[in-house]
């Protein structure tokens, strides 16, 4: 804790002042450091572990900075308000990491045509979740017109839009007027589903306890394929039921997960000269589990790797390309030569193998991968690549090629001609290759051929007509 640190600060400096203002003086500075510090010594906490689920991903906040493998930011002031005419203009700036706590921090400031700033991140693209269980462990803040709200989108969002990605708000509190002390799980969808017009409609529940601004709580909700449950401090307090029909088959999709403090907006009325600012809700963690046994994985999804090609012979630059595909989605690719990492390879890029798609689980060809390598800085001899797909509901899958590399590094003496090697080449010395039947100026040859890696080009070294 960092007010015993601040306290013995304050003796030094009292030390001086007579003995009855220097206690009372110690006293006030106490109480002070206490209420604006995150002490969560006696606060409500969750287990890393249950006897029904375990953890498959969290986020405990330990860095110093967001981790953007995990959350992005909304920017801007949305349309309409973010739909609900909220005032805030949503900044990167008023998020901060320190200490094990994300911190959302609500600003009276003038910025970007608004009068108040705040933040909302979200995981989408890099992690949803499905059936199991998830923990987020907040202290919120308070004020007539701040809203703060731990939520959900499902993952079809930017394709099919709201309310037909469904909604789960695990938690949302609106401030003023005594209403700190009261929390609201809800969901919204579509009525009729995604084939059906515009018809929103939602379900939900609220529980009452503490004032919900004065210390650390944790939010959680519990999903099947039949029932979506709130919990406060793990006490439930409602119950969604879910059905086979249409309208609710959104809750049975992956969600990605969104954290924001508005200000202002429809339901929660707007501030008033008694809300003070700046606003705090202030995260230590969020961790998201599956079921204990769960026989299937989350989605469905598979890697290939198709250069190098196992087996060839590779030099100079080329590519490091293939596909992979998942219902959840494709979070990274991330490429290892030889057991060391690479890096990650862009993903999203059109596939080569068009014709071999896989319907049941990719209708698009934007599953590629592909990035530049040189094969030619290499040292000559066996090495393997491997890739590893990372889904966005936290599966993996991988893929490998073993290659065999050559370096040449003797005089250039090549004819000057533009050949397509299309070929396998089979290795003759330790800096030459040959290949067969390769068709030059529409004649076949076999050649033995030397690469000149400053050039990017082979040199003939023989060559053998075939016609």
């Amino acid at each position: 804790m960092r007010t015993a640190s601040s306290v013995v600060e304050c003796v030094s400096f009292l030390s001086s002042v007579p003995l009855r203002v220097a206690v009372a003086t110690l006293l006030l500075t106490f109480m002070q450091v206490a209420y604006s510090g995150n002490d969560e010594s006696n606060s409500p906490d969750s287990p890393l572990t249950y006897d029904d689920f375990y953890l498959v991903w969290s986020d405990e906040f330990s860095g110093t900075r967001l981790d953007e493998q995990n959350w992005s930011h909304n920017i801007g002031t949305g349309s309409g308000g973010w739909g609900n005419n909220e005032l805030q203009y949503y900044r990167s700036s008023n998020i901060s990491v320190a200490d094990g706590f994300l911190t959302i921090t609500a600003k009276r400031e003038n910025y970007g045509g608004r009068n108040y700033t705040s933040s909302r991140i979200k995981t989408e693209g890099l992690v949803a979740f499905t059936y199991g269980r998830v923990d987020i462990r907040a202290k919120l803040p308070r004020g007539q017109g701040i809203w703060p709200a731990l939520w959900a989108l499902g993952s079809n969002f930017s394709e099919v839009g709201w309310p037909y990605s469904g909604e789960i708000d695990i938690m949302e509190m609106i401030g003023g007027n005594g209403r700190e002390g009261t929390v609201h799980g809800t969901v919204h969808w579509n009525i009729g589903g995604l084939s059906a017009p515009y018809a929103h409609t939602y379900r939900g529940g609220s529980f009452t306890a503490v004032d919900f601004s004065e210390d650390f709580n944790v939010f959680s909700i519990i999903r099947t394929a039949d029932q979506i449950e709130w919990r406060v401090n793990d006490e439930p307090y409602y119950q969604f039921t879910i059905d086979d029909s249409a309208s609710l088959a959104a809750f049975r999709k992956p969600f990605f997960l969104i954290f924001n403090v508005a200000v202002g907006g429809n339901w929660p009325g707007y501030p008033d000269d008694a809300t003070s600012f700046p606003q705090q809700m202030v995260v230590d963690y969020v961790r998201i589990f599956e079921p204990t046994g769960s026989s299937e994985p989350v989605s469905s999804l598979r890697v290939n790797l198709e250069e190098p090609a196992v087996d060839l012979v590779h030099m100079g630059v080329g590519n490091l390309r293939g596909w992979a595909i998942s219902s959840a989605g494709i979070r990274k690719v991330e490429a290892f030569l030889d057991g060391e990492l690479l890096g990650e390879i862009p993903y999203g890029g059109v596939r080569r193998d068009v014709g071999r798609v896989f319907p049941d689980i990719d209708g698009s060809d934007k599953s590629g991968f592909s990035m530049s390598f040189n094969y030619g800085g290499l040292s000559a001899g066996t090495h393997t690549i491997d890739v590893v797909a990372h889904s966005i509901d936290n599966q993996t899958a991988s893929a490998s090629a073993q290659f065999e590399t050559v370096r040449f590094d003797k005089e250039f003496i090549g004819a000057g001609e533009v050949i397509n090697l299309n070929a396998a080449a089979s290795v003759l010395t330790s800096d030459q290759i040959q290949v067969d039947n390769v068709s030059i100026a529409g004649k076949s040859y076999n050649l033995v051929l030397r690469w000149r890696t400053a050039e990017q080009g082979f040199e003939i070294v023989e060559i053998e007509a075939l016609d």
